[in-house]
């Protein structure tokens, strides 16, 4: 399998500086903070964070053009591209659970060459997750990561670090959110 979309989805999730992910006592609650999203298919990345007290911000970028986005729209647009992934992405091939820890990974390789496949990885620690579904189509990968917990920094960073986003959108989008 060519996991150009699940290495791009990990190099993204490796960016969080320390202490990005924060936790909370009731596990399985939404972290208090920020939750950012990415999907990113072909020539196709939408941006979504949002605050757990109801601010939010979202993008999208097509080629070389991005434009700003209710979140509202969004997150249908998110949810429409998560169908796209697949509910389950097959049978879990690795999990370790421990008291305020879980990690799952679920992966489903399909056509005879491994050309194409699934993987799911999800991590949770305590109310802060993350959560990274990715699907190699050949030559159209997707991928869409989640975090939730993430700081005030984490959710700056995250948006100032969007390369396919332009100086504009990022100004509007942090504007919105009060960063």
């Amino acid at each position: 399998m060519a996991w150009r979309a699940l290495i791009a989805a990990v190099a993204l999730a490796a960016c969080a500086p320390e202490g990005g992910v924060t936790t909370a006592d009731n596990a399985g609650a939404e972290a208090p903070g920020y939750a950012l999203e990415v999907f990113a298919h072909d020539q196709e990345q939408i941006y979504l964070v949002s605050h757990s007290d109801g601010r939010a911000a979202a993008a999208r970028a097509m080629g070389e053009t991005s434009e700003v986005l209710t979140p509202e729209v969004a997150r249908g647009l998110l949810t429409e591209r998560q169908a796209a992934l697949g509910a389950d992405q097959g049978e879990e091939v690795v999990g370790l659970r421990a008291p305020g820890f879980s990690l799952s990974i679920k992966g489903d390789e399909k056509g005879a060459e491994g050309e194409e496949g699934a993987v799911q990885i999800a991590v949770n620690t305590g109310g802060g997750s993350m959560t990274i579904d990715a699907r190699d189509e050949g030559e159209n990968d997707r991928a869409r990561v989640r975090f939730t917990g993430a700081d005030e920094a984490t959710a700056r960073d995250f948006i100032n670090d969007a390369e396919e986003l332009s100086p504009e959108v990022k100004a509007a989008m942090l504007a919105s959110l009060g960063l």
